[in-house]
């Protein structure tokens, strides 16, 4: 592990009361298809696998969680308002009486087109009914791996800032709001962040400002064999983002337990390495989330989880930086 200590908090944060994240991610269990509609919807299970993996986090030490929400579900007619607020509303309060910070994620891609009215209303409807809970609501991604999507869909100029500048317009002229906002891209190479190519995640992190977007959101996950190095990691990361001189964070980061366990500790240690590298350029990071609190399929090329607060991976998280 890298020493001297924890990197300093940044006197720049805008997260609250100048946090950083140590986090991870909730997911759906099997049973539900690892869908979100199910998760947040048809099929809430409070008990048995939303309340459990927030008790997990908090038995970790972590300060912050993440769900991908529903938002978009409602936005598109397949799920009310009232279910998706009721169903938010509780993981909030729960997270304010343990004291975890909740990371916001509005929905996915999926159900959503680039200047769809009808999310930005939801955004707005959304932010108001949450807006109480601006003390547990860390930082807010719109629509997760936005990236991903506008480059698949050939969104002109590869950043959608049209649509971005409009759903983060409509969440920031809610009375009351001030969490930052970001924006996430999801990534299996290095290459796709040091390429100097036009659509390169890194590229479009210079454009970020001017849509509104406070942090650039970096879902990173390499293949097995790739050498977890953290200096090779700190490398890619600070001569590519640093020098944007963007804000960054690391929303997902993961390795299924079809790696052989030393990889999986390898790949966790890395990336607190690589938070905490001492290269001068660490204080842009706001920290990290590791997918996940559980597995979300039954398959093993397609499990993620922290399986359990003994586990080898866990033990390395536990003790991530910030």
């Amino acid at each position: 592990m890298v020493s001297g200590g924890y990197a300093p908090v940044p006197a720049w944060s805008l997260l609250p009361n100048n946090r950083r994240i140590r986090g991870a991610n909730l997911a759906p269990n099997p049973s539900q298809g690892g869908s979100w509609i199910n998760f947040w919807g048809p099929m809430w299970d409070w008990t048995g696998t939303v309340k459990p993996q927030l008790d997990n986090a908090k038995a970790l030490g972590l300060n912050t969680v993440r769900i991908i929400g529903a938002a978009d579900f409602v936005a598109s007619g397949n799920l009310t308002h009232a279910t998706w607020i009721a169903n938010l509303q509780t993981v909030l309060a729960y997270c304010r009486s343990v004291g975890l910070y909740y990371y916001l994620t509005m929905g996915s891609t999926v159900h959503v087109t680039p200047w769809d009215t009808n999310f930005a209303t939801e955004l707005s409807s959304t932010a108001a009914a949450i807006v109480s809970y601006m003390d547990v609501i860390i930082a807010c991604d719109v629509l997760q791996e936005l990236f991903s999507w506008d480059t698949a869909n050939d969104v002109p100029s590869y950043l959608p800032t049209d649509a971005t500048t409009k759903w983060n317009t409509a969440l920031r002229g809610t009375s009351g709001w001030t969490a930052p906002l970001t924006y996430s891209a999801y990534s299996n190479s290095e290459a796709s962040f040091v390429a100097n190519a036009p659509g390169n995640a890194c590229a479009d992190a210079v454009n970020l400002q001017q849509c509104g977007v406070d942090y650039f959101d970096i879902h990173w996950y390499l293949p097995e064999g790739v050498g977890w190095d953290h200096a090779r990691l700190a490398h890619t990361w600070w001569s590519t983002v640093a020098l944007a001189g963007t804000r960054v964070l690391f929303g997902e980061y993961g390795a299924p337990l079809s790696w052989t366990s030393a990889h999986r500790v390898a790949y966790y240690q890395a990336m607190n390495d690589t938070v905490l590298h001492p290269g001068g350029n660490n204080e842009r990071c706001a920290g990290q989330l590791a997918w996940g609190l559980i597995d979300q399929s039954n398959v093993t090329s397609n499990q993620w989880s922290i399986f359990n607060n003994s586990s080898d991976e866990a033990n390395v998280l536990a003790v991530a930086p910030f």
